[in-house]
């Protein structure tokens, strides 16, 4: 039985593209696997608290001297706990301002743990979950989708941020596929239905080409024929 970890991130509800993509992948998951147990987290909805000066001793060492850090605590606990039993993270990742959302950057807050999810070598940080993989669904639209903007990415977009997190947490967790979609332009949608008459205006061109040509030639005039000479006069 596989055990499968869904975050979603999106603000826009119902509407979110995301969120869309990560139904279908949890529809083709239990298509391919009846049995596999799904853990589906909305942190766009129910977004987890972002790190304070009470909760960040929590995270960092596990100091829990107030109410709130206990409950960020017990919260970080609980979050990676999820995603130890997942053997396949799918995270669905609009982008916001030229990155990941907040919501799904403090979900990394909380399973980013030293000595529980990675630890520190002289080579640097090295994630000790193994073995797992990732699905990272990334969407842009509006600003990004026409004109210079639809070059802007991802931060550290290959890979993508989430992905490097995910490496940062085990070094096999690697993302599976990147998708990124984006909404049909009007501007491309007008290109596609004036292809015809764009091919129309290409052939009256090249007939047009064609017929300066002819007029440009000089009237037909005889070849002379091959031997030359006087001889080939006198024969004429």
């Amino acid at each position: 039985m596989t055990n499968v970890l869904i975050l979603d991130s999106s603000a826009s509800g119902d509407a979110s593209v995301s969120r869309k993509l990560t139904d279908a992948a949890e529809e083709t998951i239990r298509r391919r696997d009846p049995f596999a147990r799904i853990v589906r987290r909305d942190i766009g909805a129910r977004p987890i608290p972002h790190l304070t000066e009470e909760t960040v001793p929590a995270i960092r060492a596990g100091l829990t001297e107030t109410e709130a850090a206990r409950e960020a605590l017990a919260l970080s606990d609980a979050l990676v706990a999820e995603l130890r039993e997942a053997d396949l993270i799918v995270i669905g990742a609009p982008m916001y301002n030229f990155g990941i959302a907040s919501t799904l950057k403090t979900w990394f807050d909380y399973v980013l743990r030293a000595a529980i999810t990675f630890k520190y070598t002289e080579s640097g940080a090295v994630g000790v979950l193994e073995g797992k993989r990732a699905i990272v669904i990334e969407t842009r639209g509006g600003l990004y989708s026409e004109g210079p903007a639809q070059m802007i990415g991802f931060p550290g977009a290959a890979p993508a941020h989430p992905a490097r997190l995910h490496g940062h947490r085990g070094r096999d967790l690697r993302p599976r596929r990147e998708a990124r979609l984006r909404p049909r332009s009007r501007r491309r949608g007008r290109r596609r239905r004036d292809r015809p008459n764009r091919g129309a205006r290409r052939n009256r061109v090249a007939a047009g080409r064609l017929k300066r040509q002819r007029a440009s030639r000089p009237p037909f005039a005889p070849r002379p024929l091959r031997g030359g000479g006087r001889d080939h006069h006198k024969r004429l």
